[in-house]
């Protein structure tokens, strides 16, 4: 994640200057993946200013999930037999049991304590001490809740928030890696209606989620306009492009 180095004061107000001066960003969240992908496929969503809405809420619900599953991993590091497949990068060798966990909940935590003090020194906020002893954990709760606390800022206004390295891109990065490595990513409900916005047939829901995503355009809906859209279909008038 990109962070703001020398005079983030100054940072911070010409980025504010050149939001003022200009029209909503296209939200650089999920919403738009098919858009990235063919800008001709369908047309862009645009944020609030920057994110838009149901990616802010998204990313937000992957943010709060991944003190847990941080937390899995360190079990899967003491507990877990490495299986016959897990290599060293670059090598035939097969790592030591845990090291693929351990390695990963590392990375994660580092990325997001890199974001804890970006954010307070843009905002001004006391800073923290590393040189000062901390337990893990008591680091990473800490850095959550200053995140969650701040998130509207940090993904609406940060300097590097439409970067695709930004913070908010971090996180779901971050969240993805954790859920595919701890072996979560199976969707439990398939939706029969197609997306209102590609059209296609890929609805799901995930274990434990409030919201339904489209698995090729990563368009998010809420139970009540997933039952509007059914309803539509059903009548024959489906809100293609919506």
């Amino acid at each position: 994640m990109a962070t703001t180095t020398a005079a983030p004061e100054r940072a911070l107000a010409l980025h504010e200057a050149r939001k003022k001066s200009m029209a909503p960003d296209v939200c650089p969240g999920p919403c738009n993946r098919t858009w990235r992908n063919d800008p001709q496929a369908v047309p862009p969503r645009y944020g609030t200013p920057t994110w838009c809405a149901s990616c802010a809420a998204l990313t937000g619900h992957c943010l709060r999930e991944i003190p847990e599953m941080i937390a899995a991993c360190h079990l899967e590091a003491l507990h877990r037999t490495t299986p016959a497949l897990e290599r060293v990068s670059g090598t035939g060798s097969p790592t030591a049991p845990g090291e693929t966990a351990r390695s990963i909940a590392q990375d994660v935590i580092r990325g997001l304590l890199e974001i804890e003090d970006d954010t307070r020194g843009l905002r001004r906020l006391t800073p923290v001490d590393r040189a000062k002893a901390m337990r893990e954990g008591t680091a990473l709760s800490r850095a959550i809740q200053l995140l969650d606390t701040h998130l509207d800022w940090i993904l609406q206004h940060h300097p590097a928030t439409g970067d695709p390295a930004g913070p908010g891109q971090s996180v779901l990065a971050w969240h993805r890696q954790l859920v595919r490595y701890l072996r979560r990513d199976r969707h439990i409900e398939k939706y029969q209606a197609p997306c209102p916005r590609c059209d296609l047939i890929a609805l799901v829901r995930y274990d434990g989620e409030d919201y339904i995503e489209c698995l090729s355009c990563g368009t998010l809906l809420s139970r009540t306009e997933y039952a509007e859209r059914a309803r539509n279909c059903a009548q024959g008038a489906p809100e293609r492009g919506a």
